[in-house]
């Protein structure tokens, strides 16, 4: 951050500590210095925006750089990623004050897209910590053999953007007489992605 902004800021801040507009300036202008997680604690509190509590959005200061401020707490929780009761309180209020607007929208569909990528990789190293363990064959199962366990990854490895390891673990598991619906359609979407068509989702 440049030092003289950041002086500036701070001494604007010091003289007016309530003015959200130098308050806003200053997180922004500091963001990569501070880090996401103290500039959501600060800002947060800042705005009034505690965890586990829903402002009443009739009380909310109108400041023109109320919302601004939003938008600011909304990409820190988006880099945080660890906190989804925050993320809905803050999304919450922006839609309380301006209902179905935009940036509402963007910041939940990004967060719901990221969301699902951390959640694939968890299951991915739940899957392996599975594969490792010493399984029973049973006869009852989908497949005696874990190929159906093997099926499963191969979907989420596609999911975190591992396609050739995907198609790789898929024609294993098809090479091996299983293949179910599932397989179809995630190898068509290879497919159709190595011959440069839009793949279907």
């Amino acid at each position: 951050m440049d030092e003289v902004l950041k002086t500036k800021d701070k001494r604007n801040i010091n003289k007016e500590p309530n003015n959200l507009k130098w308050q806003y300036f200053y997180y922004r202008d500091a963001f990569s210095e501070l880090g996401p997680k103290k500039v959501f604690g600060m800002h947060s509190s800042a705005v009034g925006i505690r965890s586990g509590s829903i402002p009443n959005v009739k009380n909310i200061k109108n400041d023109t750089f109320f919302f601004a401020i939003l938008d600011l707490l909304a990409q820190s929780l988006l880099i945080i990623m660890d906190n989804h009761r925050d993320f809905n309180l803050v999304i919450s209020v922006t839609r309380g004050i301006t209902p179905y607007n935009s940036n509402a929208m963007y910041y939940k569909l990004i967060y719901d897209i990221l969301n699902h990528k951390i959640l694939a990789k968890k299951r991915i190293r739940e899957i392996l910590e599975h594969k490792k363990a010493e399984q029973p064959h049973y006869n009852e199962m989908l497949h005696s053999e874990g190929f159906h366990i093997d099926e499963d990854l191969s979907f989420y490895l596609y999911e975190v953007g591992f396609i050739k390891q995907s198609e790789t673990l898929l024609r294993s598991v098809e090479n091996n007489e299983f293949r179910t619906q599932m397989t179809s359609f995630y190898l068509k979407n290879i497919e159709s992605m190595n011959h440069g068509e839009g793949n279907e989702r």
